[in-house]
């Protein structure tokens, strides 16, 4: 299993948030070896997973990939609430967000771990040059 930290800006939310971390580990454990389908890639260092205070206040977004590790808010509910407020009220949205899962937010997990891939070679070295064209993933 990969390894895994919490950084919560509120440290009542530890529990809750490893318990939905562990969660997402073991679905993500199921994904672990598709993105070696499309590129080889080395493993990141581990899996951080934050309260929405810590991934958005101290670092920049739920989820997001750095050098050697995945960071990713955890808790299914507050990705549904996140969701629905791009809804914009359009009820068939509304209806697909209020019906995910853990294994949606482990696919969120996932495609961090894909920028792992060769695929992205220039995405953590050379992130303002002409390079980072290879930013068409997050497009």
């Amino acid at each position: 299993m990969m390894k895994y930290a919490v950084s919560v800006t509120d440290t009542t939310h530890i529990q809750s948030h490893e318990k939905s971390g562990k969660l997402i580990l073991e679905e993500l454990e199921r994904f672990y070896e598709h993105p070696r389908s499309i590129s080889p890639y080395e493993s990141p260092l581990g899996i951080v997973f934050h309260n929405v205070a810590s991934a958005t206040g101290l670092y920049s977004t739920p989820t997001y990939t750095s050098r050697d590790l995945i960071h990713v808010h955890p808790v299914v509910e507050t990705w549904k609430e996140l969701y629905r407020l791009s809804a914009a009220g359009v009820p068939e949205a509304e209806e697909y967000y209020n019906s995910l899962t853990v294994k949606d937010v482990a696919v969120i997990a996932d495609h961090e771990l894909t920028h792992q891939a060769d695929v992205f070679h220039s995405e953590f070295e050379t992130w303002d040059d002409e390079d980072a064209g290879d930013m068409w993933y997050e497009s």
